[in-house]
């Protein structure tokens, strides 16, 4: 029995959490990622396209001028090497566009590793994967841009409980096996106002939900955990009447269509990619606004 069940914890190991990534080079030794779906899309320059204004950098771009920023900007790396052809990694960031200047080669790949989240983590950088025997970090892009652009983010929509009368912040329950991706939401739903309780898998945040039944405003579940994944834990909630009209959302790092189908049939109410924090965050202000 034993060996079963180890079995099944593997194969849920192999299937879950495959992160799609964008793989660059900033400088020659060293290896960055990001999640693919973050960017919007990725230009050739030459090194002469970049301008140094009021202290800015920036480069023309489709009849506007656009903000460039560099890993090392930030973070403690190597800077950008002096290459004269370059890549501008292009992200929408606070409903701003803006560049990270990066070297090739390029490439985007699936990979489904555990992420440490310790060893290289600090301002920008996230963490770390080995690919291909190269430990490459994976850069924090709205880290970078909060730290280089704070001005763009003095807009950012926080739970404030003296302006919506509330007693207190809403509680969210995140239901997630990884400890990377829950550090990551975790902060994200803090900076926001909210207060976080966390279950490490499915049953766990059952048992979470039901011990704290009038504190929980919503559940931000992953959909692959051991023990109860996230569509049991969704349709053990469901068929609760306490919790009918409790809002779920799903984080998935790549959603099907037959996913999504089979989510929204047992009651999840909304699919979001992991790290995808502004879509994200958006959709849990939204609701937020309607429950208090």
């Amino acid at each position: 029995a034993s060996e079963v069940a180890i079995a099944a914890e593997e194969a849920i190991r192999a299937k879950k959490d495959k992160q799609a990534l964008l793989i660059f080079r900033s400088s020659e030794t060293e290896h960055f990622a990001v999640p693919l779906n973050q960017v919007e899309r990725i230009e050739k320059i030459h090194r002469s396209d970049i301008e140094e204004l009021g202290g800015k950098r920036v480069m023309q771009y489709r009849g506007g001028s656009l903000s460039l920023i560099c890993v090392d900007d930030v973070a403690m790396v190597h800077p950008l090497a002096d290459h004269d052809n370059l890549l501008v990694i292009v992200f929408n960031i606070a409903n701003q566009s803006v560049g990270l200047l990066a070297i090739g080669p390029i490439d985007a790949l699936e990979i489904g590793v555990e992420i440490d989240d310790v060893t290289l983590k600090q301002t920008g950088i996230m963490g770390s994967v080995i690919i291909d025997k190269h430990t490459t970090m994976l850069v924090n892009v709205f880290e970078l841009v909060q730290t280089l652009f704070p001005s763009w983010f003095e807009n950012q929509e926080i739970f404030d409980v003296e302006t919506t009368g509330a007693s207190e912040a809403p509680t969210i329950l995140i239901a997630e096996d990884s400890n990377f991706f829950r550090n990551q939401v975790k902060g994200y739903m803090t900076e926001a106002g909210y207060n976080v309780l966390e279950g490490e898998d499915g049953r766990i945040a059952w048992h979470v939900l039901q011990e704290n039944k009038d504190k929980i405003s919503m559940l931000v579940t992953d959909i692959e955990m051991p023990n109860m994944n996230g569509f049991e834990l969704t349709q053990t909630i469901r068929s609760d009447p306490r919790f009918s009209n409790l809002p779920i959302i799903a984080l998935t790092t790549l959603a099907g269509e037959e996913d999504v189908a089979k989510g929204k049939a047992v009651g999840i109410d909304e699919y979001h990619i992991k790290l995808d924090k502004e879509r994200l965050m958006a959709s849990v202000h939204t609701y937020m606004k309607r429950l208090h």
